[in-house]
C-alpha cells in the first residue's frame, strides 16, 4: 500500500484525498495532509523530507493563520 507523503501513514489507493500533480497522483491520509501538500508540494517532495504527523498539522495551521491575517 502506498504511504501519504506528508505524514507517513499507510493509505488505501481508492481513498478520496488525492491530488494530481504534474501528472502523478498523490495520496493522502485526510484532508490537512492534502492541504498541506497541496500549499506546498516542493517540501514534501524533497528527499531530505521527514513524514511527520505533527509537522504537517503545523504547516497546515501556519498556512490557516497566514491567509486569515491577510
Amino acid at each position: 500500500m502506498p504511504a501519504d507523503v506528508v505524514c507517513g501513514m499507510t493509505v488505501s489507493e481508492n481513498g478520496k484525498h488525492l491530488f494530481e500533480l504534474e501528472g502523478r497522483r498523490y495520496l493522502f491520509c485526510g484532508s490537512i495532509c492534502k492541504k498541506a501538500f497541496a500549499s506546498n508540494p516542493g517540501k514534501y517532495l524533497d528527499p531530505r523530507h521527514v513524514p511527520s504527523k505533527s509537522g504537517a498539522l503545523m504547516d497546515w495551521l501556519r498556512n490557516l493563520l497566514r491567509v486569515r491575517s491577510v
